[in-house]
């Protein structure tokens, strides 16, 4: 996943930062990570320093799109940073958004682009509070919801490694409904 934009395009650090996220654009990922003036190696040295400093003791980044096989983790190191960057505001909103429209400045002229979530989850009967897909061949079919009921209880679920296109889709449908049913939550609390 990319955005299209050609050598030379400007481009706001916020508009990258949310092509990023809404999009997977991966190039978006890229140029953020060269923003900071940082080299390439560097940067991942404080990628893998943020990790452990957040107790994510099983991940380990060799590069800041999450595309190479050499990037690691775990549903449960994955969880720890979720319910930090989840506090976000501005992570909050890129992350549930279905679709945002960024500028880009080609010289004198202003392209305005229009790019898509493809999270299916977004359009689910239970109100998505954050979310991220993933793909790369060696991990599967990833994805990642924190939603809410009608009655407010909410929970964070992650899949990761689904082989099956689409069923990330229906997997974390079935995880939701069990998780935020208010009958299945009514019976497991009575216990």
């Amino acid at each position: 996943a990319k955005i299209y934009v050609k050598a030379r395009d400007k481009i706001s650090a916020r508009d990258l930062f949310f092509a990023m996220l809404v999009h997977s654009a991966n190039n978006a990922a890229r140029a953020l990570a060269r923003s900071t003036g940082l080299s390439g190696a560097e940067f991942v040295r404080q990628m893998n320093a943020k990790a452990q400093a957040l107790d994510m003791t099983n991940t380990k980044f060799v590069e800041p799109t999450g595309l190479s096989a050499g990037n690691v983790s775990t549903a449960a190191d994955y969880l720890k940073l979720t319910r930090i960057l989840l506090k976000d505001p501005l992570f909050l909103q890129a992350t549930t958004l279905k679709q945002y429209r960024l500028s880009v400045k080609r010289g004198k002229k202003t392209i305005k682009l229009t790019t898509a979530n493809s999270n299916k989850i977004l359009n689910s009967p239970f109100i998505v509070t954050g979310s991220k897909t993933g793909y790369t061949d060696e991990a599967g079919r990833c994805l990642m919801i924190r939603a809410k009921n009608k009655e407010g209880r909410e929970v964070i679920a992650i899949i990761m490694g689904a082989t099956v296109a689409g069923k990330q889709w229906s997997d974390m449908n079935s995880l939701l409904a069990a998780a935020l049913d208010s009958n299945s939550y009514n019976l497991a609390t009575a216990k």
